[in-house]
């Protein structure tokens, strides 16, 4: 299925993407001890707390509240936020902030489907929870547009040759393949199994999926998507799709999102010639991460950060 990266402004945790957490709402600071320093500030236990509770719980409700997990959300968070947020600014970079109004509905409602299966009310409800308004989507928003104009500054100068964009093909010809796929997502193997003995004894495919798929967008599509780029999907979904023969039923296909029993039903299987310019742009993009991914580590290094976390 679809990585959640292509569907929401950011993904997280990850160093190499652009936005790890969310910046502060007016206000939050008073009265906090400090949990974190860095060469130029430091942050609040309000601040901290907020913000780890708002990416734990509306974009990664599993993420466990460890110590390690809370040391590698400040990292993050200071280094984007605090850091390459305010070095943006100063190297020039400008955002049109009227610009970012019709992006907080579409924020909100790409969180809603991911999240909680578009239930709206459950998301309001942990907004309200945690004291998060639109002002916090706002500026979670701007911070986004500021770290994607920075990362284009600071990359402009990264090249591919053609040998890289050939190579880059090869790597992994299955990012440039284009088919349509059907899947049926549920919680364990065992239910994946059963699920492919229903559909070899002739039951419909799109009718399980509307019925018993995990996947909130199957009781619109019966688990279809149809004409779609591979390169969408999650790395194990997607080698399963390139691998799969078509038009058969596959075995259990196990992702980050759970079990799937997929059917391909049509699938491109294009050569270096035919996508030549996509390859080369998919590998200055490739190359371009990660010169933004060693300039993120750097700064990090360079940034003095000393955590302490309250007993």
């Amino acid at each position: 299925m679809p990585r959640p990266n292509k569907r929401l402004w950011f993904a997280i945790p990850t160093a190499l993407l652009l936005v790890a957490a969310l910046i502060p709402a007016t206000g939050c600071n008073t009265g906090s001890a400090v949990v974190a320093t860095y060469s130029g500030g430091q942050v609040l236990q309000s601040e901290f707390e907020k913000q780890f509770h708002f990416q734990r719980t509306l974009l990664l409700p599993d993420y466990k509240e460890s110590d390690d997990n809370k040391k590698s959300f400040l990292n993050e968070y200071i280094t984007l936020h605090k850091i390459l947020v305010e070095e943006a600014k100063k190297a020039g970079v400008t955002i049109d902030q009227t610009a970012v109004s019709g992006d907080i509905e579409q924020y909100k409602d790409q969180v809603t489907n991911m999240v909680f299966g578009g239930d709206r009310t459950k998301f309001d409800a942990e907004m309200k929870q945690y004291k998060l308004s639109d002002d916090d989507v706002k500026q979670l928003v701007l911070d986004d547009y500021y770290l994607r104009a920075y990362k284009t500054l600071k990359t402009q100068d990264v090249k591919v040759t053609p040998d890289e964009a050939k190579a880059f093909f090869d790597h992994d010809p299955s990012v440039f393949m284009t088919g349509t796929v059907s899947h049926i997502l549920v919680a364990t193997e065992d239910e994946a199994k059963k699920i492919k003995e229903r559909l070899a004894k002739g039951e419909d495919f799109a009718a399980i999926a509307k019925a018993s798929s995990l996947d909130p967008t199957a009781k619109l599509n019966g688990g279809t998507m149809a004409d779609v780029s591979f390169d969408s999907f999650e790395d194990d979904f997607r080698q399963a799709a390139a691998n799969a023969t078509v038009g058969q039923i596959s075995d259990p296909v196990h992702t980050v999102y759970g079990w799937h029993i997929l059917r391909v039903d049509k699938r491109s299987n294009p050569t270096f010639a035919d996508v030549q310019k996509d390859a080369e742009q998919k590998a200055l993009a490739d190359k371009q991460n990660a010169a933004w991914q060693a300039y993120y580590e750097q700064t990090q290094q360079n940034a003095g950060i000393q955590i302490t976390l309250p007993k």
